[in-house]
């Protein structure tokens, strides 16, 4: 037991390892992406933080959830493509190959796009009801982008695929040395993207705290939290956000890669250690 909690450690550190060289080149164009796919969001949200129940401007509101309900679908289609690129450049790293998001941008299609998009729906249902399930999904179904890129299966292919490479065959178990490895890296992204954005969310929200505490104590009516909070803070909480988003999808996808060729080697008979070794090295 001690060997095998050894080994997930290091699976889990693999990823991090593997951005570390070519991180900066990886994780600005990703945050880029990911602000100009959130930024929209996050404005209408903003604008429905200035509504006013005491004296409600219809007209406003309606235009606010107009807003929302146009930005929500382009931030998902958004980050559907943010991640089919950072897949491809991650790909390009554990190949060798240097950082280039137009060859990863040509390598994407319609299959592989919706691949990643059925995987984001089926851990947003499995999260919609508690975390569990989410963790589960993803756990299982984790190994469904690997397999798009490098086997070119479509949906159903690439996640029975992913069952199959986790479970170690149709027959394989439901928990083995791969499924700890993938549930250890789905909680670390799961760690690295709440603990991250809660520290980036800190001082708008400590702000707006303050703002609400001073309103209280002096007994004037609080101004709107859009108003209130300087642009400053607004926009470079944002950003914070779109780097939080950025460096999950990166960890993800990195981990998502190391995982899909050790199990295909521990499927086909490669000793542990020599996988290990094998991405130690590369």
């Amino acid at each position: 037991m001690e060997q095998l909690g050894l080994s997930v450690a290091r699976m889990v550190d693999l990823p991090f390892r593997l951005l570390r060289p070519q991180f900066f080149q990886l994780w600005l164009p990703t945050t880029a992406m990911a602000v100009v796919a959130g930024g929209p969001v996050q404005l209408s949200a903003a604008s429905m933080q200035t509504f006013d129940a005491t004296n409600p401007d219809l007209t406003k509101l309606f235009a606010s959830l107009g807003g929302l309900a146009v930005s929500l679908p382009l931030m998902f289609v958004g980050y559907v493509l943010i991640t089919g690129l950072a897949f491809g450049a991650v790909l390009d790293v554990t190949e060798g190959r240097s950082v280039d998001f137009v060859r990863s941008a040509r390598a994407l299609d319609v299959s592989r796009l919706a691949v990643i998009a059925a995987s984001f729906l089926a851990v947003g249902l499995g999260a919609s009801c508690c975390v569990l399930p989410g963790i589960a999904v993803s756990t299982y179904l984790g190994l469904a982008t690997p397999v798009a890129f490098l086997e070119r299966e479509g949906v159903g292919g690439a996640f029975q695929r992913s069952l199959d490479l986790v479970r170690g065959g149709r027959d394989g178990a439901w928990w083995n040395d791969v499924v700890a490895r993938s549930l250890a890296m789905v909680v670390v992204a799961f760690l690295l993207r709440y603990a991250l954005t809660g520290i980036v969310t800190l001082p708008q929200t400590a702000w707006a705290f303050k703002v609400g505490f001073e309103s209280a104590t002096s007994g004037n009516p609080s101004p709107g939290l859009a108003t209130a909070i300087p642009l400053w803070l607004r926009i470079a909480t944002m950003v914070g956000a779109g780097g939080v988003v950025a460096l999950t999808i990166l960890y993800t996808s990195a981990a998502a890669v190391l995982l899909y060729r050790y199990a295909r080697e521990r499927l086909e008979g490669t000793g542990l250690e020599a996988a290990i070794q094998d991405y130690t090295t590369s």
